[in-house]
């Protein structure tokens, strides 16, 4: 089960455990280490997957992110966006990732920061996966450039931090 079924009678709670959620997907992802040590190096790239597949789709979570079949999405996705970068940086060291991998990460949280840098919303779902948003990208671009065994163009980074000026 991917997410979980969440009663919609009120969006206020869904609002107020956004980061309790958030917590609980770092904790997943701080876990990959200890996972791979006891050799369940798929269990690893499942939650690698599992992580990836909750940080949404632009357009579709743009449009859609007030509904509430979206509101478990959104908790899930605000986590993802900080985790993933945990996940990333274990990843590279045991060689679980390739640079094209990586290069696609980053495009990916360029146009999530994008898109929500677009649309002029102010609710607290919508600050909220900004925030994570620009922090996991951040956290995903430091990752990469300390490990040292990945390039990234300039312009790459000059357009980052460019989307977080805005």
């Amino acid at each position: 089960i991917r997410t979980a079924n969440l009663p919609c009678e009120n969006s206020d709670d869904l609002e107020e455990d956004i980061w309790g959620v958030a917590g609980l997907v770092l904790g997943l992802a701080s876990s990959v280490g200890a996972i791979y040590r006891a050799g369940a190096h798929d269990a690893v790239l499942k939650i690698k997957g599992l992580i990836l597949s909750w940080i949404p789709h632009v357009n579709s979570l743009v449009q859609n992110y007030g509904s509430c079949s979206e509101g478990a999405e959104i908790l899930m996705s605000v986590g993802s966006c900080l985790a993933l970068p945990i996940v990333v940086t274990f990843c590279q060291r045991v060689e679980l990732m390739d640079d094209n991998e990586l290069d696609h990460l980053l495009n990916g949280y360029m146009e999530l920061i994008s898109e929500l840098v677009s649309v002029k919303k102010s609710g607290s779902f919508h600050q909220s996966l900004l925030m994570a948003s620009c922090i996991g990208a951040g956290s995903l671009l430091a990752c990469i450039l300390n490990e040292g065994v990945h390039s990234i163009e300039a312009e790459c980074v000059k357009g980052l931090l460019e989307l977080f000026r805005k």
